[in-house]
């Protein structure tokens, strides 16, 4: 779906999304499509688009921000391009049929959600990998963690530079 396709590219595909968001080309989009792929391409030519359209120029504040705050702006565009698209296609819908598609998206984690549960995950892997190359006794179950200040107080801040060492521990069941 949409939502799944773009948090592949500002995960899984991170390094060929970044190629694509090329200053020097014209205005760029990310375009999540239902088939589950992904793009960056220009906006439709027709006024008005047949459906709402994602936000423009996402390679111009590329090379100007620190890379994880660039793709965390990314993901809060991609968020909110995909309740717009929601709202277009839900304008049809009885108010029964629009709460329980709002419900159903509120069960997803959003884009930005997403991206910054795969830095954690990423995080912990390197963790590991380090504890272990660097000969560091541990005790099963814990590994200290990164946490930006901004992801443990639950308040969505992505454009902060995040900073503070925070323990905790990980179940392996």
């Amino acid at each position: 779906n949409r939502r799944s396709a773009l948090v592949r590219a500002l995960t899984v595909d991170v390094e060929d999304f970044y190629r694509y968001c090329d200053q020097e080309k014209e205005n760029s989009c990310l375009y999540g499509h239902p088939n589950g792929s992904w793009e960056v391409a220009l906006p439709a030519e027709e006024v008005p688009p047949e459906m709402p359209e994602p936000a423009l120029g996402i390679n111009f504040a590329r090379d100007g921000m620190h890379r994880r705050d660039w793709l965390s702006l990314v993901a809060v565009h991609s968020d909110s391009w995909l309740l717009s698209v929601a709202f277009f296609f839900g304008a049809r819908l009885n108010a029964n049929e629009r709460k329980r598609l709002f419900s159903m998206i509120n069960d997803q984690p959003t884009v930005l959600e997403s991206l910054s549960m795969e830095g954690i995950i990423n995080l912990v892997f390197t963790t590991v990998a380090n504890q272990d190359t660097q000969k560091r006794p541990r005790t099963q179950g814990q590994l200290l963690l990164m946490t930006p200040t901004w992801m443990m107080m639950n308040t969505v801040k992505p454009f902060v530079e995040p900073a503070v060492v925070a323990t905790t521990q990980v179940s392996w069941v």
